[in-house]
């Protein structure tokens, strides 16, 4: 993903303990915030990371600004966590926003 200075957001997520980097989330805040890119390195998924990534970022940044926040492109593991977290729900083989709408890439 490349960076614009002053438009894109970066939050790293490290375990404190051992220091260890397990990924990263970005996103751009104008009217609402939009979630534009999060990764979990292979050996650190599915173990909640991801999840508790996003609920921060929503509680942090996304909710100050709008109630509803944007999700770049979301591929389909980016779904089945939205899915999981109640912002998205499946109608038939589409994906519809709850507390959130889905956006191009910028």
């Amino acid at each position: 993903m490349l960076s614009h200075p002053n438009e894109h957001y970066a939050a790293l997520l490290l375990d404190r303990k051992t220091m260890k980097y397990l990924g990263f989330m970005c996103w751009t805040e104008k009217e609402n915030a939009v979630l534009r890119q999060i990764f979990i390195f292979k050996d650190e998924r599915r173990k909640g990371y991801a999840q508790k990534m996003v609920a921060f970022w929503i509680d942090r940044y996304a909710k100050p600004l709008n109630e509803k926040f944007g999700i770049e492109s979301p591929n389909e593991k980016a779904l089945e966590l939205h899915i999981k977290m109640g912002h998205v729900r499946r109608e038939g083989d589409r994906a519809v926003g709850i507390r959130c709408s889905f956006v191009g890439g910028s």
